[in-house]
């Protein structure tokens, strides 16, 4: 963008005004001008990469708030509770049932988070601790009948919910948002070396 100045003020878009100049002084206005143009591109650029970021990590942060997890909550079941219950499920699938440090890497939870909510889990029926079989020292998570059920409960929200939202956006939309978001994560890496 750039802005220029009304004829009034002697721009050098401004024929009779560069003419009445003296020799030298014409060229002299134009490089003030460019000068001018590119310090109120560079306030422009500033003031929108501002409202950009604000922006940008306002929308993140709602996203964050208002998590898959939080929108497939069942009744009873917190968004740590759900989520750490659909990744025991997840965990399971993958090879034997998971231990907690296992479950606490995937969840990106703290050993003592995480333990709270197992204890909670547990305590609602959903899931039981057991000692490893081989050594006897280590704990697995398994997933109860009722667990497994919630899980599939689970799936089936989180099912119409991505549903609902690439029906929201359509085709085209959606294909851009995985395109932005990839991009963003690849940044992500390579800034994080």
């Amino acid at each position: 963008m750039h802005l220029h100045l009304p004829e009034s003020c002697g721009s050098a878009g401004d024929a009779s005004a560069s003419a009445a100049e003296p020799s030298g002084q014409g060229s002299l206005a134009a490089s003030s001008d460019r000068r001018f143009n590119q310090a109120a591109d560079q306030a422009f650029d500033d003031e929108r990469v501002s409202a950009l970021r604000l922006r940008i990590a306002t929308l993140m942060d709602r996203l964050r708030r208002q998590s898959l997890h939080r929108s497939c909550c069942l009744d009873g079941l917190t968004p740590a509770e759900t989520r750490v219950l659909w990744l025991v499920d997840l965990l399971a699938a993958e090879g034997p049932d998971p231990s907690p440090s296992a479950i606490a890497k995937a969840a990106h939870l703290a050993p003592s988070a995480l333990s709270q909510v197992l204890r909670s889990l547990e305590h609602k029926g959903l899931i039981v601790r057991m000692r490893c079989q081989r050594d006897g020292r280590g704990v697995r998570v398994r997933l109860t009948d009722q667990g497994a059920s919630s899980v599939g409960s689970i799936r089936a929200r989180q099912d119409s919910y991505w549903s609902d939202l690439l029906a929201y956006l359509g085709p085209d939309d959606a294909e851009a948002l995985a395109r932005i978001m990839g991009r963003v994560v690849g940044f992500q890496e390579r800034y994080r070396r």
